[in-house]
């Protein structure tokens, strides 16, 4: 793909037109109402736009690069998404994968914007990751805060502006994983942040997916 693009398929409005990358699926879903906008899932993307503020940033890692400085990674948008593993991946330990803020996810929170607030004391926003086992929500689940406002010594307070590992093999044997963003900044719509995150280099058994 060109420099600064995305992947997005408004084809089937309203059904899962996401993609297939190793042995998993990730799902997307686009609507073409109200001028088209992206429901939920996941798009891939080499945009390198680290600065630009606002939604139609919206495909842009705070990185502006993939995991040691390659061109693509991947954007998750929704509040809730689950990737199923395919063929010889299901059942298998995933190993982790690569997690960073979207850029406008980043400066919403670093800014503050016309739905969500400057993160300031005691604020966090965070990436839960659980897995499916024979369609059973296992109990375990993994953690990481995309922004952790939380610590005593205010200097700790950071957004996440670099790739962090995030370590799945806790979540065992599973079929599929299922990402949540929460937050501390709600309103009566639900979180306020851009549920954004950025992915790269999720790995199963050795086998490098996405």
């Amino acid at each position: 793909a060109h420099a600064d693009t995305f992947y997005a398929n408004y084809s089937a409005s309203g059904s899962d037109v996401g993609f297939n990358d190793g042995n998993a699926h990730f799902p997307c879903v686009y609507d073409t109402l109200f001028g088209g906008f992206w429901s939920y899932g996941f798009a891939y993307s080499n945009m390198t736009d680290s600065v630009t503020s606002g939604y139609m940033n919206q495909y842009s890692a705070i990185t502006a690069k993939g995991y040691g400085g390659t061109d693509n990674y991947v954007v998750a948008y929704g509040g809730q998404n689950i990737v199923s593993l395919t063929g010889p991946a299901i059942g298998k330990v995933v190993n982790g994968f690569y997690v960073t803020n979207n850029t406008y996810a980043h400066n919403s929170m670093r800014d503050g914007d016309m739905f969500s607030r400057q993160f300031h004391n005691g604020d966090w926003f965070k990436l839960t990751v659980r897995g499916f086992s024979g369609g059973v929500l296992t109990s375990a689940s993994v953690g990481v805060y995309l922004a952790n406002f939380l610590h005593p010594d205010t200097t700790n307070n950071y957004i996440l502006r670099d790739w962090e590992w995030v370590n799945l093999v806790p979540l065992g044997h599973v079929d599929s994983l299922e990402f949540t963003l929460t937050s501390s900044d709600n309103g009566m719509w639900g979180m306020n942040t851009p549920a954004y995150f950025c992915m790269d280099n999720l790995t199963i058994d050795d086998l490098s997916l996405a």
